[in-house]
């Protein structure tokens, strides 16, 4: 894959801009770096919305299957089985592209609870459950490109790990794009770095030479900042311990 330089105006006061053309042919996995606001989420939505296709910004397109940050609109009022019927329906994209047999596999993998509580609605399940069923869903939609949009954050180091296990499986057959704000993600994973800021792709390559990136070290390891997201980190699990009990 191969993205061309673009001017994309978001409204207008904003634009994202990429000056140079990546090749991203040589790697699978790549993250996608910045600061809050900075682009990354505006470039997956041109990738992955069919009705910027035309804007021809990347050499190739096709299904992708897409985690977002926000999944209160796909477990809102849904329950597992609910949710596996949406998956399979072949009326829909994703139908034809589906594999449950992988799905009840990373399911398994992911210690999801049995389906005999697959037709509870999903407000009865943790937070880490939910994360773990979209994990799920979005690495079984075979799709040629898969986008993980902070896909750790309610994970415990347990599940984070069967998590790269996972991507690094699918990754095989699959292009995938991972944004997160967690270093050890971006290690443990990627093969290539795009480092987005102030609406602009600044830098772009091979991980080997993007870790020595004063900017993104300076932003993935800022003392301060680790501190604080590791207080939320053990405030968030022990929510989620109190929940389970």
């Amino acid at each position: 894959m191969i993205v061309y330089p673009f001017n994309f105006k978001i409204n207008d006061v904003k634009t994202l801009i990429n000056e140079n053309q990546i090749d991203l042919s040589p790697y699978r996995i790549t993250g996608l770096c910045g600061p809050i606001g900075s682009g990354k989420s505006t470039f997956i939505r041109l990738l992955v919305d069919y009705t910027y296709r035309d804007l021809k910004i990347f050499s190739s397109y096709g299904f992708s299957a897409y985690l977002s940050q926000d999944l209160t609109r796909l477990f809102t009022g849904n329950t597992v089985n609910s949710l596996i019927a949406l998956y399979q329906d072949d009326r829909f994209e994703v139908g034809r592209y589906f594999q449950i047999d992988n799905f009840e596999r990373y399911m398994q993998l992911l210690d999801f609870p049995g389906k005999d509580r697959y037709n509870e609605y999903l407000t009865d399940f943790s937070e880490g459950e939910r994360q773990r069923l979209a994990i799920a869903l979005t690495a079984a939609s075979s799709a040629g490109t898969v986008v993980f949009d902070e896909p750790t954050t309610a994970l415990n180091n347990k599940y984070r790990q069967r998590f790269y296990t996972i991507v690094k499986e699918i990754s095989h057959n699959s292009r995938i794009f991972i944004i997160s704000h967690r270093i050890n993600d971006i290690l443990a994973l990627c093969d290539s770095i795009i480092w987005f800021k102030g609406l602009h792709i600044v830098k772009a390559g091979p991980i080997e030479s993007m870790i020595k990136f004063p900017e993104l070290v300076n932003h993935y390891f800022n003392v301060k900042r680790m501190k604080k997201r590791a207080e939320l980190e053990l405030a968030a699990l022990a929510v989620q311990e109190f929940k389970g009990s």
